[in-house]
């Protein structure tokens, strides 16, 4: 049977409170449309979050993890994010790890690949809607930022780039990009891991510039009948021939992931926040590419910050630091949702709405016991009314409406009825 389309899907929420109720662990899976099958998540709650009221929402703050790595991979974001809210650095906020490990080479790029899956759409769509639709989220490009580690941080740029209208800001450090001013140093890399010419270039045994050069070529050049014979697995067009020698027309596709491109389609209207990290000593030989990023944003007049260290490929603890108090600044504080009305009530109990998250209109249903006086209003995520669908007197018996959204933005609404002394308010997402 194929799996239930429900955004919840399976919800298996391994409920942990840290020692200090600092933040609350949630494990859980749910169901992608995208890739058609469930994937798992951590979310990180706020310590307060159960025991504020109920109409406060949080921004949300979507962690991306390095190739090998999963959802489980925060390392010492994790500690900074619940010192910093502990502290008052920085204002209390969701934070969202999924799992983007995937085989044939250890991750997904955070992109489309017929190799692996629709994991951009799965990260910019299925996602923030199973998170906007299950937890108390501001569903407001301005309350959504990313930070990014090494295959993260390309998935940082390239997410808030080529989606300006979910996302407003990303941290990213160890970057690869500006691949011109790199490739060289990759050439000389992937000839110093593997003996030749000529060369054979095998994913498993290969070393660091061999592996990522495999996980390009999937993302941007997959072909199960590549006709290259020097490589292992066969299934993508590889940017290096059996010489060592770039091929250009390989490398041409590769460019196409390099987010310069898309920094050149991004103007300061956009409001794009931007944060970048990188070490002298980084392990790919990405560190003039990066500090050549910041001559680039000054002649596109993008405002950004970026922060040189004399480390490796790791995030530094003061990154981490520097990273959250920078997408605080940046993002929506907690607002307070309110429509009047904070609980369930009576009969009302059982009033659906579906589908939820809808696209353009949504059917609400309940059943009145008997004649009452009605009231269905639909109000925005920031407590203001968008639309009235009834105001009267109805009689007994199922009653059944349709709410038209259409030319709404999409985001979160919540549909209130009130019913002689019976109320319900029910979230509801437009997608």
């Amino acid at each position: 049977m194929k799996k239930l389309k429900l955004i919840f899907a399976a919800l298996l929420c391994g409920l942990a409170l840290s020692l200090n109720a600092q933040i609350i662990n949630i494990q859980a899976s749910f169901y992608s449309e995208a890739l058609d099958e469930l994937r798992n998540v951590r979310v990180y709650l706020p310590g307060n979050y159960y025991s504020h009221p109920a109409n406060l929402h949080y921004p949300v703050i979507y962690y991306l993890h390095g190739a090998y790595g999963d959802h489980n991979a925060m390392g010492g974001m994790l500690f900074m994010y619940q010192s910093l809210m502990a502290t008052g650095d920085i204002e209390p906020a969701i934070m969202v790890s999924a799992d983007n490990w995937v085989e044939p080479f250890g991750g997904s790029l955070y992109s489309n690949s017929i190799l692996w899956g629709n994991f951009e759409d799965f990260m910019t769509e299925d996602l923030i809607n199973w998170v906007d639709a299950t937890f108390r989220t501001i569903p407001h490009k301005r309350a959504r930022a990313f930070i990014g580690q090494s295959m993260g941080a390309i998935g940082a740029f390239r997410l808030t780039l080529r989606h300006k209208d979910k996302f407003s800001a990303f941290a990213a450090n160890g970057t690869p990009m500006n691949f011109d001013l790199s490739i060289e140093k990759w050439t000389t890399g992937i000839k110093m891991e593997n003996s030749g010419p000529p060369y054979t270039f095998s994913y498993a045994g290969g070393g660091s510039f061999t592996k990522i050069g495999f996980l390009f070529s999937g993302a941007a050049a997959p072909n199960m009948n590549t006709p290259q014979t020097h490589i292992n697995p066969a299934i993508v067009e590889y940017m290096w021939d059996e010489n060592g020698e770039l091929i250009d027309t390989v490398y041409q596709k590769i460019k196409l992931l390099d987010p310069i491109s898309l920094l050149h389609q991004t103007t300061i209207e956009d409001s794009i926040g931007i944060i970048f990290c990188c070490g002298t000593n980084d392990d790919f030989l990405i560190y003039e590419a990066n500090a050549a990023l910041a001559d680039t944003l000054d002649a596109l007049g993008l405002p950004y910050e970026f922060y040189s260290h004399t480390g490796g490929h790791g995030m530094p603890q003061l990154f981490r630091q520097r990273a959250l108090i920078f997408l605080d600044s940046l993002l929506m504080s907690p607002i307070q949702v309110n429509v009047g009305i904070t609980e369930t009530t009576g009969f009302l109990n059982h009033m659906v709405i579906y589908p939820n998250p809808f696209t353009t209109h949504a059917t609400i249903e309940f059943n009145l016991p008997q004649t009452s006086l009605v009231s269905i209003q639909i109000f925005n995520a920031m407590g203001a009314r968008v639309a009235e669908l009834h105001h009267g007197q109805l009689p007994a018996g199922q009653q059944q409406f349709t709410w038209h959204a259409g030319d709404l933005p999409k985001g979160m609404y919540f549909c209130r009825v009130q019913a002689g002394g019976n109320n319900a308010v029910v979230k509801v997402i437009k997608q």
